[in-house]
């Protein structure tokens, strides 16, 4: 599973929020994947970390407000 602490801890982000977003993609077996979007302490650069089943998802797949996808 996605850890927010884990997330949290590994890319240095001062704050995580965590919210559901039933992109299709996350869809296909019926369940939501969760997601958890942070900002970094100096709000430079807005970054999107997204898991399901605690799997990356594609790099195609993105989150709304056009956040850029940052993978490990």
């Amino acid at each position: 599973m996605c850890s927010t602490e884990q997330v949290q801890k590994d890319a240095g982000f001062s704050r995580v929020t965590s919210y559901s977003y039933p992109h299709s993609t996350w869809l296909k077996t019926g369940e939501k994947a969760q997601g958890f979007c942070s900002v970094d302490i100096l709000r430079v650069e807005h970054y999107t970390i997204t898991c399901n089943d605690g799997n990356w998802l594609p790099k195609n797949v993105v989150c709304p407000e056009d956040l850029r996808t940052h993978y490990p």
